[in-house]
């Protein structure tokens, strides 16, 4: 393993990123940057004038323009969970806050005012590898493009060269985290917050109730009263997973970060433990979450549209939502109850 001091930033992480290329198991860009104390988007940036472009941040416009590459693969991630779908892009419908595309197997939030940085990487290492990748003010990745072999090659060169940022010097100005302000439990008055969570008539109306009362997600589950939220065990995602998988559920699961949300629809059916990492590894769709990255999972309550949804939460240690899973409505009412009864199980 390479322990490498920065001096010099650009120059010097570029050399050291390179060097690590050379050991047994070279390690993955994330973990790269996390080995030379930088964040993902400073150490693409020190790829600038050789395997990396900084492109500008007209971020609807590239989104838009992502159709043209054909056959991709979107990737989000936040700390314990990844997700990967292989799809083309559509039309991106809303503004520079929430902006949404939803076409074919693709089904992505954007949450664009967060982003930051965006950079194309091309890498002719052993095989081609072309990308295009997206960062909030911290660094911090919130979504990425991966080029596949039917990509259009031609239309990735296009896009790159029609929002190529002025700026190829390698150098970023890096912020802080931002973190959500919430009240401590003592201050919430929780049988207002419980009247509230009854009263909701469609279920995204949630996130206006955590915002009115100061509320973090889990926090409010930890406070909603078990009729509305139950903690179950930490092993809830594989079992969750390999039931669904055993019974064929037409299931839909979220994972994101502050940027990007992406969304499976659809049944899922191989699932693979390895490496501490739980995997689902079907065509057109993967998903990695890290084992020790589960630190808690709740079955949640909530009245919409005339019923009561039934989903699983995933929470990392330090509080942030990993995960969600719903049953997807649209698949009819057998798989309706067959998934209320397997969270109904969990709970039990």
């Amino acid at each position: 393993m390479h322990s490498i001091s920065i001096e010099n930033p650009v120059a010097t992480i570029h050399e050291a990123y390179i060097a690590m290329q050379s050991e047994k198991r070279p390690p993955r860009q994330r973990d790269a940057a996390a080995r030379l104390g930088v964040s993902e988007a400073e150490l693409v940036a020190a790829h600038c004038q050789t395997t990396a472009t900084r492109l500008r941040g007209e971020w609807l416009e590239i989104l838009n323009d992502l159709a043209s590459l054909g056959t991709v693969m979107a990737l989000t991630r936040n700390e314990h969970i990844v997700i990967e779908k292989g799809g083309v892009y559509g039309e991106v419908q809303g503004h520079a806050h929430v902006a949404m595309m939803r076409h074919g197997a693709l089904d992505l939030r954007f949450f664009c005012s967060r982003w930051a940085f965006a950079f194309a990487c091309e890498d002719h290492a052993a095989t081609t590898k072309r990308s295009l990748q997206f960062f909030d003010a911290s660094g911090t990745a919130v979504h990425k493009v991966h080029l596949r072999e039917s990509s259009d090659v031609a239309s990735f060169a296009a896009l790159v060269a029609k929002y190529q940022h002025a700026d190829q010097s390698g150098s970023l100005s890096i912020e802080a985290q931002p973190t959500d302000t919430v009240l401590p439990d003592a201050s919430i008055d929780v049988d207002k917050l419980r009247c509230d969570w009854d009263a909701m008539t469609e279920v995204h109306q949630f996130f206006g109730i955590l915002k009115q009362h100061q509320v973090s997600r889990r926090q409010a589950l930890r406070l909603a009263g078990e009729s509305r939220a139950r903690i179950v065990s930490r092993h809830a995602l594989r079992d969750t997973l390999t039931a669904a998988a055993s019974e064929e559920l037409n299931i839909m699961i979220f994972v994101g970060n502050r940027g990007c949300i992406e969304i499976h629809s659809g049944p899922v059916r191989r699932i693979v433990e390895a490496n501490g990492w739980l995997n689902v590894l079907d065509d057109g769709f993967n998903l990695h979450a890290k084992g020790t990255g589960i630190a808690e999972a709740w079955v949640v309550h909530k009245p919409s549209e005339g019923r009561t949804l039934r989903s699983l939460e995933v929470y990392s240690e330090d509080g942030e939502n990993t995960a969600l899973l719903f049953v997807n409505r649209e698949a009819g009412e057998t798989h309706i109850s067959q998934w209320n009864q397997l969270l109904g199980a969990l709970e039990s």
